[in-house]
């Protein structure tokens, strides 16, 4: 019996949650078809720009050879990363994902020849049981669309505060002597990409490219979901 009834249960259970909490856009509330499940509207859609333009280190940079960056750090896309990570808004992520296969599809060449998937270790304050930190969780999104696979480098070899509570001059600081290649590691690969969720300064990514070129890594790059 309730076999034969499953569906129509889920299908009432669906109908009475939108009812109840009608689905809206996130960034402008504005209420989206129930039928759809659609967390932006096409309005603040089309206000989603990828990032334009050759994949350079951030200035200043001395060791990062490219720096492929999803969107800029700006309007809707900032948003809805800020609620991704702050937030824990998972369901943010198919819309992202999304995105990141078209971008990636613009560079599908250089970056499926990369050896490695390397992320960034990230503040403990946002490590998730299941998804591991912020950077391995997107490591292993883009680990299913390039076909490179996923290689836990780097440790933390002191603790430091977080980026985001510091000026930019002591953001370009905090970083060094912060990083170590993990002593098991016997076979490093020789095309390297960092990943991260969004690059201010660079300083942490380029403190990581100085570690992995110095242990013998022929060329780092970075790839984050945004770039400030």
């Amino acid at each position: 019996m309730m076999t034969v009834l499953g569906p129509h249960l889920k299908t009432l259970a669906r109908t009475v949650q939108a009812l109840l909490y009608p689905p809206s856009c996130f960034y402008c509330k504005t209420p989206t078809p129930w039928e759809t499940s659609q967390v932006i509207c096409e309005h603040c859609a089309v206000k989603i720009n990828l990032h334009q333009g050759e994949p350079l280190p951030p200035r200043g940079s001395s060791f990062l050879d490219r720096c492929y960056s999803v969107f800029p750090y700006r309007g809707v896309s900032q948003r809805m990363i800020l609620r991704w990570k702050i937030q824990e808004a998972s369901f943010l992520e198919p819309v992202m994902e999304q995105y990141l296969k078209r971008y990636l599809k613009s560079y599908m060449e250089p970056l499926a020849q990369m050896d490695a998937l390397v992320p960034l270790p990230s503040h403990r304050s946002w490590y998730h049981p299941k998804k591991g930190t912020r950077s391995e969780a997107l490591a292993n999104t883009i680990k299913n669309i390039l076909g490179v696979p996923v290689k836990r480098l780097l440790r933390r070899s002191k603790t430091i505060a977080k980026q985001t509570t510091l000026s930019r001059k002591k953001r370009l600081e905090n970083p060094r002597g912060s990083l170590q290649v993990k002593n098991m590691i016997r076979c490093l690969p020789s095309k390297a990409l960092l990943i991260d969720d969004v690059i201010t300064t660079g300083a942490t990514a380029d403190e990581a490219a100085r570690i992995l070129k110095t242990a013998g890594v022929k060329s780092v790059s970075l790839l984050t979901l945004a770039r400030g």
